[in-house]
Formats: structure tokens, sequence, C-alpha cells
């Protein structure tokens, strides 16, 4: 998928700059990709970690852009720069993932644990983000929270871990995020409240208890 995920006839405002760089990645400027790297490199990334998970995720975001450059004369600008390379980085994790998964089911018979996303008791094998705090306590406390917040997240059906990564996480919109995933906005919509509820209940339980 290396279209705009945006259905044909959708308005969509494109900011001045994405405009500017549209043009000059279609011109070939070397530039401009290392512009278009270091401005939408992270959001590829943490959406491809979220799929194949650290150890795969910098190949997937690879293939996105070969992919890029090869159809950045196809985009026509429907829905924003970063919304088209999400939605091929999107694409091509889960091409890695299955291609994972059928290699895995030859060898094994079946996948290990969350595919290689995180740990077996349900952590990530690395964290998406790390909090600052200020103090020592404030720090451990942080950490212990952020760990019970890992093992949640780990516990996440994948479309919800998914939808939640792109919405509160990169902030794409839930109609951009629909059509990127091929899910109807009322899904995206339910499965991003689950998710979310999910981690206000944990947040709030640990928060009264101190517990997980």
């Amino acid at each position: 998928m290396t279209g705009d995920p945006t259905p044909a006839g959708t308005t969509l405002f494109v900011p001045p700059e994405d405009s500017a760089l549209l043009s000059a990645l279609r011109s070939g400027s070397a530039t401009a990709y290392r512009e278009a790297v270091r401005r939408y490199g992270p959001a590829m990334l943490s959406v491809a970690r979220a799929i194949v998970g650290e150890a795969d995720c910098e190949d997937a975001v690879q293939d996105a852009w070969i992919s890029a450059v090869g159809a950045i004369a196809t985009f026509e600008g429907r829905s924003s720069v970063k919304t088209w390379l999400i939605s091929i980085t999107v694409n091509k994790a889960r091409n890695r993932l299955r291609a994972h998964r059928a290699g895995r089911d030859e060898d094994t018979g079946r996948a290990p644990p969350f595919d290689g996303r995180f740990l077996p008791d349900g952590h990530w094998r690395e964290p998406p983000a790390q909090w600052h705090e200020q103090t020592p306590d404030a720090l451990l406390q942080a950490e212990a929270l952020w760990d019970c917040v890992d093992r949640h997240l780990g516990r996440l059906p994948e479309a919800q871990r998914l939808v939640l990564t792109m919405r509160d996480m990169e902030g794409l919109e839930q109609e951009a995020i629909a059509s990127t995933l091929a899910l109807s906005l009322p899904n995206v919509r339910v499965m991003l409240h689950r998710a979310r509820m999910r981690l206000m209940e944990m947040v709030d339980h640990y928060e009264d208890t101190g517990e997980c």
C-alpha cells in the first residue's frame, strides 16, 4: 500500500511545510529526504515497533522508505505526508511479521509469546518512551508505574495497541487510522476507548493500592 490512505474526494488541510517538503521530495532532493527522515522517522519507528518489536522495527522502516521513494510521484496529497508514510510503514511491518510467523511455524509449529515484541511476562523488551522526574523518589515511583503500564500494554490485543500508539503517541486523526488499518471509524473509536479505559483503570488501581 503506497497510495494515499485517505479516500478519494476527501478534502484535508495540508500544512504549508508539508506542501513545500512534498514538492522537494518529488524533485528528488537529498536534503528533503533527510528532512523527511528527521521529521517523520520517529513516528514511523514507533508504529513499526508496535507491530514487529524492537529487533525488526528499523528494517521495517527502511523498507517503508524504499517504497516511499519509489511511490512519491503517485502521492496525490489527499492525506498528510506523515499519514502516508505511516500507512506504508504499517504495511511493510505487517509483511515482516507475517514472514517471521511463517518461518516460526515451519521451525517450531507455533510462534513464541508476543512474537518478540514483549518478554514472556508481558514487559516491553524496550519501553517506547521514558518518563522524566526530578527527585529519586519520583523516579522510582514513575519507574514502577511504567513497569505496570508495560504489563498492561503487552496484554492489549494487537489492534488496540496499534490504534493507541497511532492516536495517542503519534497524533494521527481517527479517520486516518481507520483508513490506514482498513477498519471502520466506529471500530477504531471502540478500540481506542477500550485501550484507554484499560490503562486508566490500571493507573487508578495503582494510585489507590500501589499495586499493579
